[in-house]
């Protein structure tokens, strides 16, 4: 059990408590959950298959292995082990403050939850882009959860950072402003990075160390993701409505910030005061990654059975 009133934030105190309210309600005791949250977990297993065998170095659970010898030629075994170091002692005090007993009682909290669901329905839906959950290290470190490669082109056009908040939580509008900054200060990195040149129809990957790579984020509410896990359907040919659903909410979320970022750019510019720290290489992620957007989002509509909005 969480020991709240230890904290001293009146709002992390409060996002602690949604947060067992959710792990007391039982749900994750709940067999069928279970059932479905392992499910889920396997059809992850099988799309890391998937890309392991194109030649990306990821494990199980579709992370890029900070591990994997790839990544020998641009960390040194001193630096590695120096990093890993880094990573280890910052997982033990999220264990710790989160009061978790392992890394198994994390996969109950809804922020694993959805990271996990985000990733399977963009690893449906998204046939322009390679889907990978960045390595540990970057995911405690530098925040960034997934990102997307871009097939045609081989690089990364953005990066994911997910939340799992009430939509009228100040959480939002704090991650909201958070994300815009860092684009405007030239954008997310990773240390353990990709890039991808396709030769003779098939992938090569190159490990990389990348920086102004554009950064958005994607919220989505505790009953969402109960009811998404719960109607997943652990096959790239099948999908069910609330899957469909939730995807096209997402995407409606990404289009709104890549029009809000650009919208942004347009009027910092006129400020001849303003010190706009963007590169062509994250603008031209930018533009990438909104085409890809706008066709996913007009691809949906193929799908015939998303449900109408209500006005």
């Amino acid at each position: 059990m969480i020991n709240i009133e230890k904290y001293r934030d009146k709002r992390f105190r409060e996002r602690l408590k949604t947060e067992q309210v959710f792990l007391e309600s039982g749900f994750n005791e709940n067999k069928e959950f279970r059932e479905k949250l392992e499910s889920l977990k396997k059809f992850l297993e099988q799309s890391s298959k998937e890309l392991s065998k194109l030649g990306f170095p990821v494990d199980e659970e579709n992370r890029i292995d900070y591990n994997s010898p790839y990544f020998r030629e641009i960390y040194p075994l001193k630096e590695r082990a120096y990093k890993k170091a880094c990573l280890v002692e910052k997982r033990k005090a999220i264990l710790t403050e989160h009061e978790w007993s392992s890394e198994e009682e994390k996969i109950k909290t809804r922020g694993e939850q959805f990271e996990m669901l985000k990733t399977a329905l963009f690893s449906k839906f998204l046939e322009d882009f390679y889907v990978l959950r960045t390595s540990k290290y970057d995911d405690v470190i530098h925040h960034l959860d997934n990102i997307l490669i871009d097939k045609e082109t081989g690089r990364v056009v953005c990066a994911i950072d997910e939340v799992t908040v009430k939509y009228e939580d100040k959480r939002l509008r704090e991650k909201e402003r958070k994300i815009l900054d860092m684009n405007f200060r030239g954008g997310g990195c990773l240390d353990f990075g990709l890039e991808v040149k396709t030769e003779a129809g098939k992938p090569k990957i190159k490990v990389a160390k990348l920086q102004k790579i554009p950064v958005f984020y994607l919220p989505l509410s505790f009953r969402a993701v109960e009811e998404g896990i719960k109607e997943f359907i652990p096959s790239k040919d099948k999908y069910s409505a609330k899957e469909v659903e939730i995807f096209a909410f997402l995407i409606r979320k990404l289009s709104t910030q890549i029009q809000k970022i650009k919208k942004e750019l347009r009027q910092k510019a006129k400020l001849t005061s303003s010190v706009l720290v963007t590169s062509t290489s994250w603008k031209e992620g930018v533009e990438i990654f909104g085409k890809r957007v706008e066709k996913a989002g007009n691809s949906i509509e193929d799908l015939k059975i998303l449900p109408k909005r209500k006005k």
